[in-house]
């Protein structure tokens, strides 16, 4: 005599195989629930990146054709940018903190 009865799904053969697979794929394969979450992440920050310096590549080619067709523009960017100056000018570089 039996003491209790198991439920039939649970002495199902194939169920409980079943069950043990699907634990072994989640859990325990090379690509289980965890990698591929941090795989998702990384790849959702790399498009972010990707959409940044796309912008990024875009100001920069829009600043090079303005410095490329006005000599205005170029001398104010080498006054700013590498402190260049004329014979007869004195700069002076004020540090904000």
């Amino acid at each position: 005599m039996r003491l209790f009865r198991l439920p039939f799904w649970v002495a199902n053969k194939y169920f409980v195989v079943g069950i043990l697979f699907a634990a072994f794929v989640l859990f325990f394969d090379s690509f289980n629930i965890v990698e591929r979450v941090k795989l998702s992440r990384q790849l959702r920050e790399s498009r972010e990146e990707l959409s940044y310096y796309d912008t990024e590549i875009v100001e920069i080619k829009r600043q090079l054709d303005e410095l490329l067709v006005n000599d205005a523009t170029a001398e104010k960017f080498a006054r700013e940018r590498y402190l260049m100056k004329r014979e007869n000018e004195d700069v002076f570089v004020i540090l904000e903190k």
